[in-house]
């Protein structure tokens, strides 16, 4: 990991960083934030080696509001990446809230005061209720992609 770009702050969609410099990018649940997925995506190309990879995973809302098209078009067809990994992880999301929500009940039942356990169950609880219903139902699916930048060969010519 080369320190001169860690933590540096900029734009998704306009990275302050040098053009094919990068072996490795990772995304990890922001770009759902990102006003233009493509243009991410465009910039993330820009900056990695030929044959650098790129590794996404993020959460996506089912349906035409949702941007999962728009995520799966981009990354399907972008003409400079390939992917060469992709998985709904959907499932593992969830048995890892399920997991978080038991160690958090654990927790607010021995660690705060009694005057604070309100609170931290409220807290617990919270944990349980929004995005794993939707991951349940399906309304939001967790995928995770690896792609590659393509290396573009020289054209060969034939004698």
């Amino acid at each position: 990991i080369n320190a001169e770009y860690m933590g540096k702050e900029g734009n998704a969609t306009s990275l302050p960083l040098p053009t094919n410099h990068f072996d490795l990018v990772i995304n990890v649940e922001s770009s759902h934030c990102y006003p233009s997925f493509k243009e991410f995506v465009d910039e993330v190309h820009r900056v990695l080696k030929p044959g650098g990879h790129f590794c996404i995973t993020d959460l996506r809302k089912v349906g035409p509001t949702g941007r999962l098209d728009e995520m799966l078009d981009v990354l399907k067809n972008h003409k400079g990446l390939k992917i060469v990994h992709e998985l709904d992880i959907t499932s593992m999301v969830l048995a890892s809230c399920d997991t978080g929500l038991h160690a958090s009940q654990e927790v607010c039942s021995h660690l705060p005061p009694r005057w604070a356990k309100p609170m931290y169950n409220q807290w617990a609880r919270s944990l349980q209720n929004h995005m794993p219903s939707e991951f349940r139902s399906r309304q939001h699916v967790y995928l995770l992609f690896v792609l590659q930048k393509i290396v573009n060969l020289p054209a060969q010519t034939t004698d």
